[in-house]
């Protein structure tokens, strides 16, 4: 069985309808200064390859709260949001 919070982050990781998506880029720990223009060079490359795959758009997910200022990145690479969630958290303790 499938716990509900794990139901909820396969649903999240799931791209719109019609839209092929990025996958994850991940650098740990991210330099803006250093990374961002690797960063940029490869979601250019992916572009290029969706393109000529005939796909006419493409989509990845980010956390918008991060301190990296990935959000910006991908909006400096023509990116645009396209949708928006807040996921609330508790932790829950014996009463």
């Amino acid at each position: 069985m499938v716990e509900l919070g794990q139901a909820f982050e396969q649903a999240m990781e799931q791209p719109p309808p019609r839209l092929d998506s990025l996958g994850e880029i991940v650098l740990e720990p991210f330099h803006p200064e250093r990374d961002a223009l690797a960063v940029h060079e490869a979601l250019e490359e992916a572009f290029g390859e969706f393109y000529r795959r005939g796909e006419s758009r493409c989509a990845l997910g980010v956390d918008a709260n991060n301190t990296t200022g990935a959000t910006r990145l991908y909006e400096r690479a023509g990116m645009r949001v396209l949708w928006e969630a807040v996921i609330f958290e508790k932790e829950l303790v014996p009463a």
